[in-house]
């Protein structure tokens, strides 16, 4: 999540190429089944807590991104944002001192798909597990 923040936030900020690239990288990530990947890495790497953890996390930073880039768009206009640009603040700073707190929240509910991926990661491993 930390990885999806940060690139959210460089690339709603930014925009530009660099938000293009990232935008490529978020669609060939969402692009791929994310239960092929499970059952592949964990057949690959065996069932264990570090790899169901990596494997969380390799899935999970995509939805990240595009939540907290679209926050991001929305603040770089807000009103003390533009006045923090008058009084001379550079880029680096209003991006993770004022765009970064307000963007890093996510609603309630939204963390309700990672729990069901997190749980189908886990059934996926249990099920391996018991075939052996």
């Amino acid at each position: 999540m930390l990885i999806g923040t940060v690139l959210g936030v460089l690339s709603g900020y930014n925009g530009g190429m660099f938000d293009d690239i990232v935008n490529w990288f978020v669609n060939v990530q969402l692009a791929f089944p994310f239960m092929l990947l499970a059952i592949s890495v964990i057949a690959v790497l065996g069932p264990s807590l570090v790899n169901i953890i990596i494997l969380l996390a390799i899935g999970g930073w995509p939805a990240c991104v595009g939540a907290v880039r679209s926050k991001v768009f929305v603040l770089r206009e807000v009103e003390y944002v533009e006045a923090v640009k008058a009084v001379g603040a550079g880029d680096a700073r209003i991006m993770f001192r004022h765009s970064f707190p307000f963007s890093a929240s996510r609603p309630p509910g939204a963390n309700r798909h990672a729990h069901r991926r997190a749980l189908a990661v886990h059934a996926t491993v249990q099920a391996q597990e018991a075939r052996k």
